[in-house]
């Protein structure tokens, strides 16, 4: 029965088949028909005898596309170059009758990097931009498509590009949206990827707010990646034409390959558009064509309900058992979705748990790191304020040697005038009050030399506090903590006597307008690590802890965290000059120590000193000598500044020596290259054109290594006294240098060397 009825519907299905085959025939395009293989044609284009002779020069032309650049251009599974430019480039091989080799790199960045290299010489496909244009030739364009702006489903809004300022948009490293936005629209976040499918699942995730790439490749790979939510927002203000990059030095080879590209005709670009880029209309059926297709259905519907019933029972039968079948998996798939439930609540709360103590962990660890760059920005711009200093002081101290020298000359010719020496004196006041000033600067800038020595703060401490009990009023009580039995630290003790002053100093001024207490305290702390890792730049070990605290009106933060650069001051012109604290950070950062403050308006201010300790002091004794010494030795003298040159000369010449003075370090060399024995001492300055004072006394040391030098300098960030006396230089002395001074280290060093030759 079956089979009559299949052979009574075979003539309806045949008729019907007939009646679509001019239909199905117009849907199939006519290259698939006609096959893609066509036999080689001969070149189509003129080329000039240069141009022939240029390539037959250069047989291998080796040409790299993006591999992964769909449908503009990509290789597929089996490793072959395909796309749009694929097509347009083996169409300018036929006629132009060149072949490219085709270079396959990992990916596009590869690709641009192997160019740069001239490990390759042409590129598929790429858009000219003013960066691109700067290190390769591009070709007239294959083909051009809008840009596009795509953005998740949930975005109703058209979007133009000065929305996205606000947004983090994606791009691809190295392709056109990346080199264009980076350079005119830096104000635009980008997230750069390596792919344009990367781009698109991160505005699917909504890992970014936009992905911006040409129409026709992101399309392409929202179909490839079966990606739904992700449509099209807006265009680009630029367009994408593609041309073929051409090494820059190869003009050449541009000419050529722009002949072949206008000889492609726009019915050869269409074709090649059409396969990659298709644009097909749906077929539409006449009036005889439908009725006739309408009666073949109405056939077909009848036969098929006919024998849909004679099965229906069969199929019944079998789906009720299948029904039934389910009905039990469906009650066991529940039993097994319930215990799946309970324990996904369970991990639900011990994950959320786990995320808790993240997040508050992430949270401290951000604070940390704000902290810690604050410390750096301070760190640095005092630093770059040292710098500057440093520069300021090596000719400042030039300057007032000459002023120093000059006027204690000048007391010296003038010993019948009282008045004229008063006058000179007050030159000499002005020049050490100038010195003074210089070693503030350098102090604050940690860059002056220190005379430490092993010293027990809490003396300081007691005197400096004796001092100001006369001086601060009396509505101020001060309250002193210090424990006798501190151990010693390495310090200069005029340092640590201007560190208490100008601490104290500055807690009075916070409290004389009305009263306070000043409470001053010196005791011995041990730093553990767990204490340093959390606010104290110190290692571990022993301290000695100077605490300094007021009852004042306390500083905001913003206040708070600038009181130590140079020159800032909450008070009036004529009440400071914004150094005192300054000094301070100088003076505790150059003894390897630790300040720190804490205070809150209406809460008072505490500064904290951490000065490290060590185990043993010893005696420093200054001898003063009354009358200066006198010698008959011959120096040589070494300064670029010509008066400080023409002043030593005189003065040493006044105290017996004889002295042979020099401007130029290569010439003072060679003076003493000729004549060697002829000098007792060397006298130089550090910073010197052709050769520095340390190179100069290297040299002298190497022909004599018994000749005595002494190193003068203003300042010098490459060499100190530590340093000086490893070169083998006998003393080294920071200028402006007193006549006294000079006379008493030249007798000394001349003295310590004596002997036989």
């Amino acid at each position: 029965m079956t089979n009559r009825k299949i052979i009574f519907l075979r003539p309806l299905l045949f008729a019907t088949i007939l009646l679509l085959l001019p239909a199905l025939i117009r849907l199939v395009p006519i290259n698939a028909l006609a096959g893609e293989n066509k036999s080689p044609l001969p070149p189509s284009v003129s080329l000039t005898p240069a141009e022939q002779d240029w390539l037959a020069a250069h047989p291998v032309i080796r040409l790299a596309p993006d591999p992964e650049f769909a449908p503009i251009e990509y290789f597929d599974r089996a490793g072959t170059y395909q796309g749009v430019a694929a097509d347009m480039i083996r169409l300018l091989e036929l006629k132009l009758g060149i072949s490219f080799t085709i270079i396959r790199a990992a990916d596009w960045d590869e690709v641009m990097v192997q160019f740069k290299n001239h490990e390759i010489d042409a590129l598929g496909a790429i858009v000219p931009t003013p960066n691109r244009k700067t290190f390769m030739r591009i070709s007239e364009p294959l083909l051009q498509v809008p840009g596009a702006i795509m953005v998740r489903k949930n975005v109703d809004a058209q979007l133009t590009f000065p929305a996205l300022r606000e947004l983090k948009v994606a791009v691809v490293s190295n392709y056109t949206a990346h080199d264009i936005m980076q350079k005119e629209y830096p104000e635009i976040e980008l997230d750069v990827v390596k792919t344009t499918t990367a781009g698109l699942t991160k505005v699917s995730f909504g890992m970014v707010d936009a992905f911006v790439e040409n129409l026709a490749t992101a399309t392409y790979y929202l179909q490839e990646a079966a990606i739904s939510n992700v449509h099209v927002a807006g265009d680009t203000p630029f367009t994408y034409q593609w041309g073929i990059g051409i090494r820059q030095d190869w003009g050449e080879l541009e000419s050529i390959i722009n002949k072949g590209i206008a000889a492609i005709s726009q019915e050869e670009r269409r074709a090649i558009l059409e396969r990659w880029l298709p644009t097909r209309q749906q077929w539409q059926p006449n009036k005889k064509q439908l009725a006739a297709f309408l009666t073949v259905m109405a056939l077909l519907c009848v036969a098929a309900v006919f024998l849909w019933n004679l099965s229906l029972r069969r199929k019944v039968a079998q789906r009720t058992e299948a029904l039934n079948k389910i009905i039990d998996e469906h009650q066991q798939a529940e039993e097994e979705i319930r215990l799946l439930n309970t324990n996904l609540e369970q991990r639900v709360h011990e994950r959320t748990a786990e995320l808790e103590k993240e997040i508050t962990e992430r949270i401290r660890s951000e604070q940390e790191r704000m902290e810690l760059e604050e410390r750096l920005r301070q760190a640095q711009k005092m630093e770059s304020i040292g710098t500057l200093a440093g520069g300021i002081a090596h000719d400042f101290n030039n300057i007032l040697t000459a002023i120093f020298g000059y006027a204690e000359m000048a007391i010296i010719d003038a010993e019948n005038s009282n008045k004229l020496k008063a006058d000179l004196d007050g030159i000499l006041h002005g020049a050490n009050r100038a010195r003074d000033l210089v070693r503030q600067i350098l102090t604050f800038s940690r860059k002056t030399a220190q005379e430490l020595k092993p010293l027990r703060i809490q003396s300081v401490a007691k005197e400096v506090l004796k001092l100001l009990r006369s001086t601060i009023p009396s509505t101020i009580a001060i309250n002193q903590h210090i424990d006798t039995d501190c151990e010693p630290v390495l310090a200069d003790p005029t340092q640590i006597h201007q560190v208490m002053m100008n601490l104290c100093t500055n807690a009075y001024h916070a409290m004389r307008n009305f009263p306070g207490e000043l409470s001053v305290s010196v005791l011995p702390v041990v730093l553990t690590p767990t204490e340093l890792a959390s606010r104290i730049p110190l290692a571990p070990g022993r301290y000695v802890k100077l605490e300094v605290s007021d009852t004042g009106s306390g500083m905001s933060r913003a206040v708070s965290e600038r009181i130590f650069e140079p020159y800032f001051t909450t008070k009036e012109k004529s009440e400071g000059t914004g150094l005192g604290l300054a000094v301070v950070h100088g003076i505790i950062k150059s003894l390897q120590g630790h300040i720190e403050v804490e205070s809150e308006p209406g809460k008072g201010t505490t500064f904290r000193v951490y000065l490290k300790t060590v185990r043993a002091a010893e005696e420093i004794n200054v001898q003063e000598r009354q009358s200066l010494p006198t010698g008959s030795e011959r120096i040589l003298f070494i300064d670029d500044d010509e008066a400080i040159a023409e002043l030593q000369k005189k003065n040493l010449e006044s105290l017996g020596y004889g002295v042979t003075s020099l401007i130029d370090s290569a010439e003072a060399l060679a003076a003493f290259q000729n004549s060697p024995d002829d000098f007792d001492l060397l006298i130089t300055d550090m910073t010197m054109p052709k050769m520095t004072g340390d190179e100069l006394a290297g040299r002298i040391l190497a022909l004599r290594p018994d000749m005595p030098i002494i190193l003068c300098t203003g300042f010098s960030e490459r060499i100190d006294e530590k340093k000086a006396k490893l070169l083998g230089i006998s003393e080294f002395i920071m200028k402006p240098i007193a006549r006294t001074t000079l006379a008493v280290v030249i007798r000394k060093v001349l003295d310590e060397k004596k002997g036989p030759r």
